[in-house]
Parts: structure tokens; C-alpha cells; sequence
């Protein structure tokens, strides 16, 4: 298991989080969450999700074309939850206890 210091390190050296804390996404990578947000969002207006179903999460998709020519990268599990959870920690107080956090 890879630790969350190594992880935050690979975001890191890839462009997706700015050093130092607190952790926060670049701009770079804002924009690319923003893009598979709009991306994901067409494909549910689209009817190609039922109602309910996940069909994908914009953390992961952005990772995975912005990193997808990023030369050594290898997404884990592990930067995927980092990088969620990171999303999370950047919400508003009053959004973080509407959604239970």
C-alpha cells in the first residue's frame, strides 16, 4: 500500500496538485475536472446512465486524460481516492455537512 505522502508527491510531479499544503488542484487540472464534469454530465442528460446509476466520476476521468500522456504515470487506486478526496476537503463547510462529512 502506497502511503498518502508518496501519493500527494506523484500529484504532485504530474501536474495535478500545487506543492504545499493545504493540498489544492492547479489550474491545469481544474480545468480538466471541469471538462470531464461538462463530459460526464452530457452523457447522463443523454440517457446513457438510468437514473441513479454512476456513471463515472469526474475526479477519475479527469485524471485519467490529463494524465494520459504523462510520461510514468501510473494511476492507482490510491492517487484516485487522493485526489477525491482532496475535491472534497476544497467543498464548502455547509456542502461537506450536507453530504455527511
Amino acid at each position: 500500500m502506497t502511503e498518502p505522502a508518496e501519493l500527494e508527491q506523484d500529484l504532485i510531479r504530474w501536474g495535478v496538485l500545487e506543492p504545499g499544503a493545504p493540498a489544492r488542484f492547479t489550474r491545469r487540472f481544474q480545468g480538466a475536472l471541469a471538462r470531464s464534469a461538462s463530459a460526464l454530465q452530457a452523457v447522463e442528460k443523454a440517457g446513457e446512465g438510468a437514473a441513479g446509476d454512476v456513471v463515472g466520476h469526474q475526479v477519475d476521468a479527469a485524471l485519467a486524460t490529463f494524465l494520459g500522456e504523462e510520461e510514468g504515470a501510473k494511476v492507482e487506486k490510491g492517487h484516485r481516492a487522493f485526489a477525491r478526496a482532496v475535491q472534497l476537503a476544497a467543498l464548502p463547510d455547509g456542502v461537506r455537512r450536507i453530504l455527511g462529512y
